[in-house]
């Protein structure tokens, strides 16, 4: 029973995040939640905690190679760049 209402609780959760993120949008979506808060980390733990373009450990942030699968990305969609190189990578899919 208690196992039920912790799937239950987590799905409300989940629920309630996927509506926010409907309603706010992508600022939303990379500010606050949980869901990109994980890829995000998972992001960095992939890339050894390393820009992908000079190997910098300081200032990381996820950089989507593509906005295809935007809310629900793949490991693949997402490169670790510090901010410099960040600020520098090219708006286009693909790319990095």
């Amino acid at each position: 029973m208690i196992i039920l209402f912790g799937v239950a609780l987590i799905w409300a959760i989940h629920e309630r995040e996927a509506r926010l993120i409907a309603r706010k949008g992508y600022s939303y979506y990379i500010t606050y939640s949980r869901r990109w808060k994980k890829k995000r980390k998972a992001c960095y733990k992939r890339f050894g905690y390393r820009c992908a373009l000079c190997n910098s450990p300081r200032r990381l942030e996820a950089h989507h190679r593509t906005y295809k699968n935007l809310y629900n990305e793949k490991p693949g969609d997402l490169t670790c760049l510090c901010r410099d190189c960040h600020a520098n990578a090219p708006k286009s899919d693909g790319l990095y």
